[in-house]
């Protein structure tokens, strides 16, 4: 129903060539679950052949929309640079049979889609982020006391390297605490795995949503503003 809606035809996975689906995690149109219903459809038409001609990457904290500018900044990022790669891949498998990055691994519970924690398990091309505060997803202290905050980040293998980070620590979303890519000491382990820590200070009571936003690049390419490839991940710090 809700394709044939939007376009007039049911999806019948039968095409010839190549494609590759970017599916968003946060998508409030295009549900999530909908990138699997097609993926189904393709694997039926192409059987074992399915991964030489299709892909399929979730987003995390993705939404619908093809501004660059979020309405909720704290809480999605933009897709463009993944839209933007995943041409560029596409190109590249077509024209020169350079196959793309592998489909992000993900189950379906109770009609919801859950990726795996780790870049390693979840492959795709988006970097995955670890942050905690005090070692936990909320961390409770008294005005003017120190939390410590602690990120770990990690590239895809094969799918560039982290060229950016910020911070947002009062949920403004205008992450004005920005680290470039000679500040991000980067190991290369299979992936590229960067650790971030901080100690910060809240004099005001409140609960403060942390935020931080990083992008990564597929040629390590800190100039350019396409193919960036965002994901944040917040932790909540209860002062009172």
């Amino acid at each position: 129903l809700f394709t044939m809606a939007a376009a007039g035809s049911v999806p019948s996975g039968k095409f010839q060539g190549k494609m590759i689906l970017v599916e968003n995690l946060f998508d409030t149109e295009a549900y999530p679950w909908q990138g699997d219903w097609y993926r189904q459809k393709v694997e039926q038409h192409f059987g074992n052949k399915a991964d030489q001609h299709f892909r399929l990457w979730y987003i995390d904290r993705a939404n619908h929309s093809d501004s660059s500018r979020q309405t909720y900044p704290t809480q999605t990022v933009s897709y463009l640079g993944v839209l933007q790669q995943a041409l560029l891949d596409l190109a590249a498998w077509v024209e020169r049979d350079v196959e793309p990055p592998t489909n992000t691994a993900y189950a379906i519970v109770d009609g919801q889609v859950e990726v795996p924690d780790s870049a390693e398990a979840r492959g795709g091309i988006q970097p995955v982020i670890r942050l905690l505060a005090n070692g936990a997803k909320r961390a409770n202290i008294a005005p003017g006391e120190t939390v410590s905050l602690r990120a770990d980040i990690t590239v895809p293998e094969g799918t560039g390297e982290l060229v950016e980070a910020a911070w947002d620590l009062d949920g403004g979303g205008d992450y004005s605490e920005r680290l470039d890519s000679s500040q991000l000491k980067q190991s290369k382990n299979g992936s590229t795995k960067v650790v971030l820590e901080r100690q910060q200070r809240f004099a005001e009571p409140g609960t403060y949503f942390v935020t931080l936003r990083v992008a990564s690049q597929r040629q390590g390419n800190t100039a350019t503003p396409f193919t960036r490839i965002q994901n944040l991940a917040r932790v909540r710090v209860v002062v009172k």
